[in-house]
């Protein structure tokens, strides 16, 4: 079914997260019992990743206008679009981008284990079967509808596990809408994944992993960087209440020292049309700057509560040439260690 009229998205409550828009990041469930299967053969963890380094988009932004995106849809089919709205199942068929495949998982991202990790490598590879991506064909355009928070989560997960051509629509959902593109609201249709066995996977795919950590800041690197504020920088991207300890959520409260506040929201302005976009090069580096965040740096970690706002954060930051790692286990851990 095709139509122009946006979807209805419910308010969703959230202890950890403040959205102006009332929507959340946190943990909603993303069951999916009830889909349609194509039975599709994935092929091989291998295959998917070989082929995926020497696929090359240089001429896509990593962030896309809503009607860049429409040309892509029309014209090529080399893209695979996901939609990380948080909404589920009912929310994707309430509307959705032409074509774009429900992330069949929580848009957190996260190991479901501890929490304080992000998703293991195989079970992303495998959502990605399932979304019919094929790694040495398809570019990848994420979007969300809650000012790119999980989209920007989703980017920075690639990022870790070496998949570099993942683009984000500006404005997500509501760019799509307020541009009066045309959606759809049939259900979510996978692909029939192939298991993969993470303890089988191919040497080189742990190569790749242990160079991307470079990208992923731990505990310790916090603790460093905490005593050499000097020469590093941590940035905190929760709420001003979090930040100063009024909000308390883990077994202690404030940030960690030295951290300089920046919140994730800062990052984004509204549009013409009143739709959260992120800001220009230009003026992240005016903020960054006015925060005291030095161009230069090359120690720079972020972090939130669980990664998701950093991971905004880190993105925003990347679009104006800084090298931020994001610390995976955020406040979660380090406030409850």
């Amino acid at each position: 079914t095709m139509f122009t009229l946006p979807r209805r998205v419910a308010a969703v409550g959230c202890a950890n997260h403040c959205f102006s828009n009332k929507l959340a990041c946190g943990k909603l469930p993303r069951i999916l019992n009830s889909v349609c299967c194509k039975n599709k053969k994935v092929t091989n963890l291998q295959s998917l990743y070989l082929g995926f380094v020497s696929f090359s988009t240089q001429s896509t932004p990593a962030l896309m206008t809503a009607h860049q995106l429409r040309s892509v849809l029309d014209n090529r089919n080399d893209f695979r679009v996901i939609d990380c709205s948080p909404g589920g199942v009912a929310g994707y068929c309430r509307g959705h981008v032409p074509g774009s495949k429900l992330l069949p998982v929580s848009p957190d991202l996260k190991d479901g284990t501890t929490d304080l990790d992000m998703i293991r490598f195989d079970k992303f590879y495998e959502t990605l079967g399932i979304c019919d991506v094929a790694l040495g064909k398809h570019h990848i355009i994420v979007y969300d509808d809650i000012g790119s928070l999980q989209a920007s989560r989703f980017w920075w997960v690639a990022r870790r596990y070496g998949i570099e051509n993942v683009s984000i629509l500006d404005g997500g959902w509501q760019m799509w809408c307020s541009e009066g593109l045309s959606v759809e609201t049939n259900p979510p249709v996978y692909s029939n994944p192939k298991t993969y066995n993470s303890s089988s996977a191919n040497r080189k795919i742990l190569a790749a992993l242990k160079e991307n950590s470079k990208y992923v800041a731990t505990i310790e690197d916090v603790h460093d960087a905490s005593s050499d504020i000097k020469t590093k920088t941590i940035i905190d991207t929760r709420s001003y209440a979090e930040y100063v300890g009024e909000k308390q959520i883990n077994r202690t409260s404030g940030h960690v020292p030295g951290a300089i506040w920046l919140e994730w929201k800062s990052l984004l302005k509204p549009s013409s049309n009143g739709v959260s976009v992120f800001l220009s090069k230009e003026e992240i580096k005016a903020l960054a700057a006015e925060r005291g965040i030095d161009e230069g740096s090359k120690d720079i970690i972020i972090y939130c509560q669980r990664a998701i706002r950093a991971a905004h954060a880190a993105f925003a930051l990347e679009l104006a040439g800084f090298s931020p790692k994001v610390y995976e286990g955020s406040m979660k851990e380090y406030q409850n260690s």
